[in-house]
């Protein structure tokens, strides 16, 4: 649902003490100078004989729907404003709306869009478009339902680039170690997910075939030696890690000592050679 929010926009400008207020001549001046700068629709508020000011005014009543799910309200930009005009656009809107940020900033379209935000929204935003070196109105931040946040990515995005800085932010900005973040280049667009850090449990049960089976080089899973569990990426669960002896000549296993090496090597090594797919020595008993 769009709602009308009332922004007003103020210029005080120096005109001096020769300046009349009475005359309409002086005053269309003045507004016809202000709108080459800052857009049409000023009028004349105040005038100040002593210090030679005049204060002009705009009423907006533009209201959009938001693609942040805020209320939004755009305003226009003046003829001239080029993209390098952003950051000073975008404080004199934030003094001039309060609690409105800028979210869109189009000068070849002469108009902005300003949508309140909430903080967490705020700071992700600022965390992204800093790791993703752009505006932070050059990409939208929208809440996911189960936690995290959904995002844009600018054109100018290369995972190669920038996803060591997306990855910090991630971690230690907008969430916490174990938060990860997934990117669709096509698409230009990515998530925050939360997730725990993936980690092990104290002890694992040695993982053993159903059967032990005379060796047949014909079947792939023969060639496979479970080892243990592996540590998945963020958000993944863990798997077994595997050997495959068909893919190397050579494994070592390396670890500190009663870490469960010889468990390994014991508990499935053995019934592996009862295959007779591998000669074995210096098996520790």
């Amino acid at each position: 649902m769009s709602v009308i929010a009332i922004g007003i926009d103020r210029i005080t400008v120096n005109v001096g003490h020769a300046f009349d207020s009475e005359n309409q001549r002086h005053i269309d001046k003045v507004v016809k100078a202000v709108a080459a700068e800052h857009g049409d629709g000023f009028e004349m508020e105040n005038f100040e004989p002593a210090t030679g000011k005049v204060v002009l005014r705009r009423e907006n009543r533009s209201a959009i729907a938001s693609h942040t799910g805020k209320a939004s309200i755009e305003v226009p930009l003046p003829t001239g404003t080029t993209e390098r005009d952003g950051k000073k656009r975008a404080l004199a809107f934030a003094d001039a709306y309060p609690g409105y940020v800028m979210t869109t900033f189009e000068p070849h379209r002469r108009r902005a869009i300003l949508s309140k935000l909430d903080e967490s929204i705020v700071l992700a935003r600022d965390a992204l478009s800093t790791a993703l070196r752009c505006e932070a109105w050059d990409i939208q931040v929208t809440s996911r339902s189960k936690g995290g946040f959904d995002f844009t990515v600018p054109a100018t995005y290369r995972p190669s680039a920038h996803d060591k800085a997306l990855t910090e932010v991630t971690e230690t900005i907008i969430g916490q170690p174990g938060w990860y973040f997934e990117t669709d280049t096509r698409a230009r667009t990515g998530s925050i997910i939360p997730a725990k850090l993936p980690t092990f449990e104290a002890v694992y049960s040695t993982p053993l075939p159903s059967k032990v089976e005379p060796f047949n080089p014909e079947k792939k899973d023969h060639f496979h030696i479970p080892i243990g569990i592996a540590l998945p990426e963020p958000g993944k669960k863990h798997t077994e890690q595997i050997i495959d002896i068909s893919a190397h000549q050579h494994v070592q296993i390396g670890g500190i000592a009663q870490a469960g090496k010889s468990t390994v090597v014991n508990s499935y090594i053995a019934q592996f050679l009862a295959r007779g797919a591998v000669r074995w020595s210096n098996v520790e008993a």
